[in-house]
């Protein structure tokens, strides 16, 4: 069964109200929906409804949020989905002459690849993408680590992103990916 924006919808709501309740301040950072265009932009890339909904929830938010990770809103100022988008793909081309980065999970052992988009940072150069691009034993819509010289899967969709449960088992608090070294 494929997950559906209500799906999305519904994952995100404990989410929203443990920050509404639990952190304001981070809560207050949230940005209002993805308008209609920013919307058709992720399309255009390729990306799947289930995580356009999360846009049209919020697109990307000021503080940081998901555990030290930043949701980037599909477009305008430096840091967007749009343009990290390219900067990965630019780094890639930079980095075609080196050996490629280690790999840890179904993921293609490159450098990047445009089926990768990114839609959370850290602001130390690495991200969190979406992979529209697996092996044939990687999952469409799997969650990307990709940092300087790995590229690892940590969750193998979007409802294991947005879902509590690990997250409130290990810190108390719902801010984000954990457990980066461990393969889904």
């Amino acid at each position: 069964m494929s997950t559906t924006p209500a799906d999305v919808a519904a994952a995100w709501a404990p989410i929203e109200a443990w920050l509404r309740s639990e952190r304001p301040d981070l809560a207050e950072g949230l940005k209002p929906a993805a308008s209609t265009d920013a919307l058709d932009e992720l399309a255009s890339l390729g990306v799947p409804a289930e995580w356009r909904a999360l846009w049209s929830q919020h697109d990307g938010e000021g503080p940081v949020l998901l555990g030290g990770w930043s949701f980037l809103p599909v477009e305008g100022g430096v840091e967007s989905v749009l343009v990290e988008h390219d900067n990965l793909l630019e780094m890639a081309r930079h980095l075609s002459e080196e050996a490629p980065p280690s790999v840890v999970g179904p993921v293609r052992p490159l450098w990047a690849h445009r089926g990768w988009v990114p839609f959370a940072t850290d602001y130390s150069g690495r991200f969190l993408c979406i992979d529209l691009a697996p092996p044939h034993d990687g999952q469409m819509g799997q969650v990307l680590l990709v940092d300087e010289s790995k590229r690892q899967v940590i969750y193998p969709g979007l409802l294991e992103l947005l879902d509590p449960e690990p997250h409130l088992s290990v810190a108390g608090s719902w801010l984000g990916p954990v457990g980066a070294e461990e393969p889904v």
